[in-house]
C-alpha cells in the first residue's frame, strides 16, 4: 500500500515497526510514527495536511524513490543477480565433484 501511494507521489504515514523503515524514510518521503502512539499519529497528518508544498516535495521523492529501489526493473536485476551467483556455486560443486571422482579412480 505505502509503494502504491508513494508511486503516485503522495506523501505516507506508516508505523516505524517492521519493514516500513525500510519503505518510507522519516521527513524525507513520509513520516514515521511509533506503533500505537495516536497522538504522534494525529500531529503527523496535521503537518502535512496544514503544509502542502512539504507534502508535495515528499511526494515527489517518494515516487523518485519507488522507481529506484522498487520498480520490477530493479526486481528483476536483483533476481538476476541471485540466480547467477547460485548457479555459479552450483558449477564450482559440481567442478569440485567431477575432480573428485576422477581422482579416485
Amino acid at each position: 500500500m505505502f509503494l502504491e501511494a508513494m508511486a503516485h507521489a503522495r506523501p505516507v504515514i506508516g508505523g516505524a515497526h517492521g519493514g516500513v523503515p525500510d519503505i518510507i524514510e522519516d521527513g524525507v518521503t513520509g513520516r514515521l510514527v511509533p506503533h500505537g502512539d495516536v497522538e504522534r499519529l494525529a500531529q503527523a497528518l496535521e503537518a502535512l495536511l496544514s503544509n502542502s508544498q512539504q507534502a508535495r516535495e515528499m511526494g515527489a521523492r517518494g515516487k523518485d524513490r519507488v522507481a529506484k529501489l522498487f520498480s520490477f526493473a530493479q526486481f528483476e536485476s536483483q533476481l538476476a543477480a541471485i540466480l547467477n551467483f547460485v548457479l555459479s556455486r552450483e558449477d564450482e560443486v559440481h567442478r569440485q565433484a567431477t575432480r573428485g571422482s576422477r581422482a579416485g579412480v
